[in-house]
């Protein structure tokens, strides 16, 4: 009560957090919902050959670092673990981004600005920011799952190509940093006037 009765307004990264809040108990009326915003690389890379996948490097529990490791051996495939995303995504093939929670997925919207698709959790947000099959693949957080995904990339690159794009399309129109700025700033207008 102490935490959640102070602010006047709460502001969600997806729909997913927000709803965290509903079950805290917060009104509906003083949430509202504005998404991470990333920048758009000027253009993208093309992939690295041989192909790269790349995870993000995490020591949090809540994170699959281990399944991602296991899943992408099982694909025939190493994985790398980046501790600079924004450095290390360009060139790279697909990002892995398997998770037990996760409230958006920044690491994804980063993936999807520099055209890469991304194989991640059906898990909290990520489903908000990944369409299944149009700009990367949803999984579940097993091995088989995992693996089969990464295969099925790797087997069709000109389809993990399509992905790329189209994650970047969907950055350009829903995820920018600009829009970020314009979406809280309007939350801010109103809850003001």
């Amino acid at each position: 009560r102490w935490k959640y009765g102070r602010g006047a307004h709460f502001i969600a990264v997806s729909e997913f957090v927000r709803g965290r809040l509903l079950e805290a108990g917060i009104e509906a009326a003083r949430t509202s919902v504005v998404p991470d915003g990333v920048e758009l690389p000027v253009e993208a890379a093309p992939p690295d050959d041989p192909p790269r996948v790349i995870a993000v490097a995490t020591s949090d529990p809540m994170k699959g670092s281990a399944l991602a490791r296991e899943a992408a051996g099982r694909a025939g495939v190493p994985v790398h673990f980046a501790r600079d995303l924004a450095i290390e995504l360009p060139g790279a093939f697909l990002l892995l981004y398997v998770t037990r929670e996760e409230g958006l997925g920044s690491g994804a919207l980063l993936a999807m600005a520099a055209s890469v698709p991304v194989v991640a959790s059906r898990v909290g947000g990520l489903p908000e920011i990944v369409e299944d099959d149009v700009n990367g693949l949803l999984v579940g957080n097993t091995v088989e799952s995992i693996a089969g995904a990464i295969r099925r990339l790797l087997d069709a690159p000109g389809e993990a190509r399509r992905m790329g794009l189209a994650g970047r399309e969907r950055v350009a129109a829903r995820f920018t940093v600009e829009i970020m700025v314009e979406k809280t700033l309007a939350v801010y207008r109103k809850v003001l006037a």
